[in-house]
């Protein structure tokens, strides 16, 4: 069911239906479908598909991304977008103060 609706909504976005394409995605992502939830935090990031430019947003995507997927390219990303927002100092303890992602760096291999 959820497969269909993503196609659906990249066809959406593929054909300029941007507020079509986009509801549908935040839909998905409310439902934590994984993938819905870490293309919006893309296409927050690079204000993309009518979208300007959402660090929060993306940031608020990615961390959901992260929790439902668990995959340390995320992670990374995740960490980039804060860095990027807030520096290295507030990077660092949104790490220590994060348990679930601070014990993703402490064990993650690669």
């Amino acid at each position: 069911m959820h497969d269909k609706k993503y196609i659906q909504a990249w066809e959406y976005l593929k054909k300029d239906n941007y507020n079509e394409g986009l509801l549908l995605l935040s839909k998905l992502a409310d439902n934590n479908y994984y993938e819905a939830t870490y293309d919006l935090a893309g296409i927050n990031y690079y204000g993309s598909y009518g979208l300007e430019k959402n660090y929060e947003k993306a940031l608020i995507y990615y961390e959901k991304s992260f929790l439902l997927s668990k995959r340390r390219k995320i992670l990374e990303e995740l960490l980039y977008v804060k860095y990027e927002k807030s520096g290295a100092i507030k990077t660092f303890f949104y790490c220590v103060f994060n348990k679930k992602i601070f014990s993703t760096l402490l064990i993650s291999k690669g």
